[in-house]
């Protein structure tokens, strides 16, 4: 996982005669919030005093995974469809988030949009009609862990595409090529290490330069050696194209 100490965060959409079987989702869920891979939230979270409408927007517009809890209540919901539904849609189209129909009743869906997406429990069965819900309910997990292991699995090679692959050394910082291979080899060891060796002084090319311009220069260079581009800290654009 790319940052570990933050969970995926999973959006229930739902219409409120379903509660009951969103309440029983959201215990089988509870071992992947425990363990960090999932944080779940819905309508029932807005705190009173707040904008309702303000908050549901928000984590919509949040959330990793946004699960559809289809059922008859759900699809008469012109909130449910017209607002929340569309909008996943748009950001399940756009890449931006997995959305995962949920079925939890008999209905008719498959003339929805909806119906192009793999859904859950198995075979898209719905849950009333599992003779086991708890069984249902498993598998409905099971998906929810494989299709997170695959968002971060997604940004864990999207992250390496900017940090891990090394740009060209650049060709005016001169004078420290053993030094620069001795840490890049601890840096992609995947080893944990101390670094404790700094790298002072002016590089052949760096000592032409005019002093005030050293210090920048320099910095410019080590993140270039580094993999380290200009658009990943844009608040220093300014200062080292100066």
């Amino acid at each position: 996982m790319p940052d570990a100490a933050k969970p995926l965060e999973v959006f229930y959409s739902y219409a409120h005669k379903d509660e009951d079987l969103r309440d029983e989702l959201d215990k089988h869920l509870s071992a992947l919030k425990i363990q960090g891979v999932i944080s779940g939230w819905h309508d029932r979270n807005i705190n009173a005093g707040t904008e309702w409408e303000q908050q549901i927007s928000e984590h919509l517009n949040s959330a990793d995974i946004i699960l559809l809890l289809v059922s008859s209540y759900f699809l008469g919901s012109a909130y449910c469809v017209s607002k929340e539904m569309k909008r996943a849609l748009e950001r399940h189209t756009s890449g931006e988030a997995r959305v995962i129909p949920i079925i939890l009743r008999p209905v008719d869906w498959e003339d929805m949009e909806i119906r192009k997406l793999q859904a859950l429990p198995t075979d898209g069965k719905p849950v009333s009609s599992w003779r086991d819900k708890h069984g249902a309910f498993a598998s409905i997990a099971k998906g929810i862990r494989k299709a997170s292991k695959e968002i971060e699995e997604l940004r864990g090679r999207k992250t390496g595409k900017i940090w891990m692959v090394p740009h060209p050394q650049n060709v005016n910082f001169t004078g420290r090529e053993e030094l620069l291979d001795d840490l890049r080899k601890k840096l992609t060891s995947g080893q944990r290490a101390a670094l404790t060796q700094a790298i002072h002084g002016l590089g052949e090319s760096e000592k032409r330069k005019r002093p005030s311009s050293m210090p920048i220069a320099m910095l410019a260079n080590m993140m270039q050696c580094f993999g380290c581009g200009l658009k990943n800290l844009p608040h220093l654009q300014p200062i080292l194209q100066a």
